[in-house]
């Protein structure tokens, strides 16, 4: 829906310091969901030139009213403090901001990349599982910890434990790949692999809280994970200073590094925007932002597994809710084509879930026809699941389509089903063929069956009379 109000997706909320700046960016600036980037991208030549939703010109946080529009300090937990205070050197490292002359070139802004993907879990989580159990008490410590995680989390909890000499216990969903489980276990603890999704795994580990005694490390929920996550921030812009700096990309599962950065940023260089981006089978912080308060997903999808979340932290969700410019939602296509971006630059293969912030500023920049601007965006995790290399291979091949055509299971029909002129193979009853992208797939006719279409910009099914015209068929089908 619209976003004509503030108060569509910002309560009233209290604060000190400035006070409330009564400017707001146009509604199209913030929380581009997908819709509203399709409805951006259908609009932009009517737009072009009248100063709304199209920005040709760089960024310029004195010209453009959609910039700096979170002008305000947080009222309490002095985020600022906590993360110049910090305890995440001791297990992290500062991390570089690299430049992606590729990306940068595809999408006419320069591109720098935070590679938290190098860090010694090749993840940005080792920051704040550290900075929280070194701040936890004697007590506390030698009670044990207990720590849930789709898998990144996980290995930072497993990093810190070792080098605090913790007693821990790590649960992780049964779908978390078997990188990220292999990994925990070569730090020493023995994974418990519990339930189909990161909420049915909490469950188990806040059991293991009141039967134990011992302490939750949450991964993105608790002000000193917060604070931990929101030292990138303090580097992103140690690292820029002298420099522009427009809008900062941050990958969106829980909301932790989100609202890090946001707290950190927003307090020190307001100007600059925070935009997080969500997989859009995973948008909780997206939908909770538009409604204007936490709101659980029924379902989430897994190919982003680090990000898969249902229900967003509740002090994530305020300090987002608050400080956060727009959010952006990207498809399973986008996301692997942000991975092979990802790779043409760096030679290194990111996560689904580390990817997000590059498919994010590829979709805003092109949604909002930013041009000649500087983003920054966090390549969060390279904890990639070997055997998904194919997948995400496949998904990225723009020169072909992969249709997948189901055949009724009765007696007969694959025979009746069999174009003979195309020297088809049926091997069983479900087949995968691929179509040449030229082709207008809006043409197929099928007969009681159904086809669907996978493509970076295709998710149709089609669901009429069978294929007539043998004209239609590619010469040499590839069954």
């Amino acid at each position: 829906q619209s976003m004509r109000t503030a108060s569509c997706w910002k309560a009233a909320a209290p604060h000190v310091g400035r006070p409330r700046q009564l400017r707001r960016p146009p509604a199209a600036a913030r929380f581009t969901s997908t819709t509203r980037l399709r409805g951006l991208a259908s609009t932009a030549a009517k737009d072009q030139g009248k100063g709304r939703h199209v920005l040709a010109e760089p960024l310029d946080s004195v010209s453009n009213g959609s910039f700096g529009n979170n002008l305000r300090g947080l009222g309490h937990n002095n985020y600022l403090g906590k993360i110049l205070n910090a305890r995440v050197y001791e297990a992290a490292r500062e991390t570089a901001l690299q430049h992606a002359p590729a990306l940068s070139f595809k999408i006419n802004n320069r591109v720098l990349l935070k590679r938290e993907d190098t860090q010694p879990v090749f993840s940005f989580k080792i920051r704040g599982a550290y900075n929280k159990i070194a701040h936890l008490s004697q007590a506390q410590l030698s009670a044990g910890i207990v720590a849930c995680s789709a898998g990144n989390h996980a290995q930072g909890v497993a990093l810190s434990a070792a080098k605090l000499g913790v007693d821990a216990v790590i649960v992780m969903p049964k779908a978390t790949p078997s990188i990220k489980v292999d990994a925990v276990r070569k730090l020493g603890v023995q994974p418990v692999l519990h339930g189909d999704n990161y909420d049915e795994a909490q469950a188990y580990a806040m059991k293991c809280v009141e039967e134990e005694g011992r302490t939750l490390i949450h991964p993105f929920d608790d002000p000193l994970v917060i604070a931990g996550q929101g030292t990138i921030g303090m580097e992103i812009l140690k690292q820029t200073t002298g420099t522009p700096l427009h809008a900062i990309f941050v990958c969106c599962g829980g909301g932790g590094m989100l609202a890090g950065i946001a707290a950190y940023v927003k307090r020190v260089r307001p100007d600059v925007m925070v935009i997080g981006v969500e997989a859009e089978d995973a948008a909780g912080m997206t939908l909770s932002l538009r409604r204007g308060h936490r709101a659980t997903l029924d379902e989430v999808g897994l190919f982003a597994d680090g990000a898969a979340v249902k229900t967003v932290g509740s002090e994530t969700f305020r300090v987002c809710h608050e400080l956060v410019d727009d959010m952006v939602t990207v498809s399973t296509d986008e996301i692997c084509a942000a991975i092979k971006d990802a790779f043409m630059d760096t030679r290194c293969v990111l996560e689904p879930a580390g990817a997000l912030a590059i498919a994010g500023a590829t979709k805003w920049a092109a949604a909002t026809n930013t041009r000649d601007s500087t983003f920054v965006v966090t390549t969060s995790g390279a904890n990639m699941n070997f055997d998904t290399l194919r997948y995400v291979s496949e998904r990225t091949d723009a020169s072909e389509t992969l249709l997948s055509v189901e055949i009724p299971e009765k007696p007969g029909q694959t025979l009746a089903h069999n174009p003979g002129d195309t020297h088809a193979c049926f091997k069983s009853e479900v087949i995968d063929l691929t179509w040449p992208r030229e082709r207008n797939l809006s043409k197929l006719r099928l007969h009681q069956l159904l086809i669907t279409a996978f493509a970076s910009d295709l998710a149709m099914h089609f669901c009429t009379s069978f294929i007539e015209a043998k004209d239609m068929w590619p010469t040499q089908p590839r069954w």
